[in-house]
């Protein structure tokens, strides 16, 4: 026999079971507690030993800062042209040549680091400049299939450059690389050792 409770009456099922074992969870931690009493104080007293730390720590940073304003205004000014400068070198970087991007690259020069994951990049042809130029590839084919559709087929014109019955150079002018992402660019500021 179907079950035939509703949709939502199968959700609830499933919402109360889970609360249920949420509920167990809860009362065997308790347990776990009370019988590791100890071990629970002395983390609760580290935990509190560390943000009394971290309060410590932002304090004296706020002593740093109040103690020089117009120095942290320089630092800040600092900060904010290295953003500024970062960002224009990660536009250059996703502006670089296809050929580049396809194979990647890193840089490494006065203490900083520019790496370019390698691109992938789609390959496609302006159909109605090639046909224009080369109206034959229009009615070719290769194994069966069509050289053009409404669009060249890349694999199927290697095929056909392959098989020297077209000549590649000839259609290199009309080749089309595409992105079809931009690479990340990762940017490091190398800080020797003093």
């Amino acid at each position: 026999m179907a079950d035939e409770r509703s949709p939502t009456d199968l959700i609830e099922e499933q919402m109360k079971e889970i609360a249920e074992l949420v509920a167990e969870e809860k009362e065997l931690q308790g347990y776990r507690d009370n019988e590791c009493a100890s071990e629970r104080n002395a983390i609760l007293d580290l935990e509190a030993l560390i943000e009394k730390t971290k309060n410590n720590i932002e304090d004296l940073r706020v002593s740093m800062e109040r103690r020089n304003p117009e120095l942290n205004e320089q630092i800040a000014l600092a900060r904010r042209e290295i953003d500024s400068k970062k960002n224009a070198l990660k536009t250059m970087c996703y502006s670089l040549p296809i050929d580049i991007l396809k194979k990647g690259l890193k840089l490494t020069g006065f203490n900083v680091s520019v790496t370019v994951s390698r691109t992938s990049v789609k390959t496609s042809y302006r159909t109605n400049e090639l046909l224009k130029a080369h109206p034959e590839l229009a009615h070719m084919h290769v194994d069966g299939d069509p050289v053009v559709t409404l669009t060249v087929d890349p694999a199927v014109l290697g095929r056909l450059v392959a098989e020297e019955k077209f000549d590649g150079e000839a259609a290199a002018a009309f080749r089309v690389e595409t992105k079809l992402k931009n690479p990340s660019v990762r940017i490091i500021e190398e800080v020797e050792n003093e």
